[in-house]
């Protein structure tokens, strides 16, 4: 079983278009220094295919949905991986979103 045990979302925005992120880290509960991360891009949709505006007190909102995609992250994250500390495990895996964001040009 594996506990989450840090969760950041990372902004990448890209002349007018923003892409967020959201990076999950999780520890293997029973053996220690295990670790395994899952990616997900974060996307909001309209509801209504218009994109009409609706009053909501005084506020005007668009009606929107969340859409969660998953990203595969190097294999060697979304498998369990050994690594000394829950720290190095972070920053492992944000060095492998890096290279991930920068190998599919997603990165400025």
């Amino acid at each position: 079983m594996f506990r989450i045990i840090d969760l950041v979302e990372i902004d990448l925005v890209q002349g007018l278009e923003k892409k967020v992120f959201r990076l999950e880290l999780f520890e293997d509960t029973e053996k220690p220094n295990i670790f395994r991360a899952r990616l997900w891009e974060i996307q909001l949709l309209p509801v209504s295919p218009d994109r009409s505006l609706r009053f909501n007190g005084p506020f005007m909102t668009v009606d929107k949905s969340l859409i969660e995609k998953s990203i595969l992250l190097p294999t060697r994250f979304t498998s369990p991986f050994a690594s000394t500390n829950q720290q190095t495990a972070f920053d492992e895996v944000v060095a492998g979103f890096h290279v991930l964001m920068a190998a599919t040009n997603q990165l400025g």
